[in-house]
């Protein structure tokens, strides 16, 4: 990520239990032929039904990442385009998550971190939620 450059960030985290959220957007277009590879252990896009229900509220699997942000509150005042092409990362951190890559998210608390890069905007969409 070295030669990624930062365009957004934004944390709210420092509330009650350190709940909050956390955006960032990087344009990775400067990062070089080998920053995909080292994103070998993401998952190739579609996601599933579930997880984009999960993540969106809506059914479907074009990644909407507008919607993605909005069911969370989080504000970006950047272009958010539909992510036709690309990799994604899930790291469900809540207590009760049987792995990393579980897709029931939503519990009594919502604690993840989903990543998004985009081939065709080379841009990496990360985001932390924590309630």
């Amino acid at each position: 990520m070295s030669d990624a450059k930062l365009v957004f960030h934004e944390d709210t985290h420092g509330g009650f239990h350190g709940d909050g959220d956390t955006l960032m957007v990087f344009d990775c277009s400067e990062a070089g032929e080998d920053f995909e590879s080292s994103l070998s252990e993401w998952r190739e896009l579609p996601m599933s039904d579930k997880l984009y229900n999960e993540l969106s509220g809506e059914d479907g699997t074009e990644l909407y990442l507008c919607d993605v942000f909005s069911r969370h509150g989080i504000y970006y005042g950047g272009e958010t385009p539909k992510v036709n092409s690309g990799l994604y990362y899930l790291n469900n951190r809540h207590h009760n998550a049987k792995s990393r890559d579980d897709e029931n998210l939503f519990d009594h608390s919502v604690n993840f971190t989903f990543a998004v890069y985009d081939r065709e905007t080379k841009k990496l969409y990360y985001m932390e939620v924590d309630s």
